[in-house]
Order: C-alpha cells, then structure tokens, then sequence
C-alpha cells in the first residue's frame, strides 16, 4: 500500500511524465504512468509497463493497477514523450462481424 507521501509522488510523475518503479504482485516494475480512477471506491492506475523483474515486454501495453497494491513507488529522472508512447501502444483493433 502506498502512503501519502508516494500519492502525492505518484501524482507528481503522472503531471511530468516521468517514469515510476514500483513493487506490485511481488515483482519490481517500471512504468509510464498516464492517470487514475476510481471504481467502486478503489483507485486504479493505468500506466504502460515498461519492464517487469529487468525484462522488457515483448508489447507494450496500457495497463490497470490496483493502487491499493503497489508499494515501494520510486521515481526517476526520466521523462517519457507520453503521445509518443501511446502511439507505440498495442491496440485491439474491433473484430469485424459479419452478417
């Protein structure tokens, strides 16, 4: 669980774009943030996991976060071109129905 203090940081590298390290499900993770939002009084992080344990993925991907799981939020220096990395984001595209 993050405290105050990480909230407030986590807020902070959201409005900069800079990239976050954070333990969630035992693993370390490095992440682009891009908001939060609550659902049913929780609040969730959507971000875009850059690395997990030092591994990158083999797609990159916006995911949801459970903030409530998170622990150990560190920030970096670092600022990421959030367009740009939306833009290099795997996308599903609708499947086509057909009649």
């Amino acid at each position: 669980m993050l405290s105050d203090a990480e909230l407030v940081r986590l807020a902070e590298a959201i409005r900069e774009h800079r990239f976050i390290t954070v333990r969630y499900n035992r693993g370390l993770s490095m992440l682009a943030p891009y908001g939060t939002f609550t659902k049913r009084d929780e609040l969730y992080l959507t971000a875009v996991t850059m690395a997990r344990d030092g591994v990158q993925p083999g797609k990159l991907k916006l995911g949801t976060f459970k903030v409530a799981g998170l622990s150990e939020l560190q920030e970096t220096p670092v600022p990421f071109s959030a367009p740009g990395l939306y833009a290099q984001i795997q996308r599903h595209a609708p499947q086509e129905r057909r009649l």
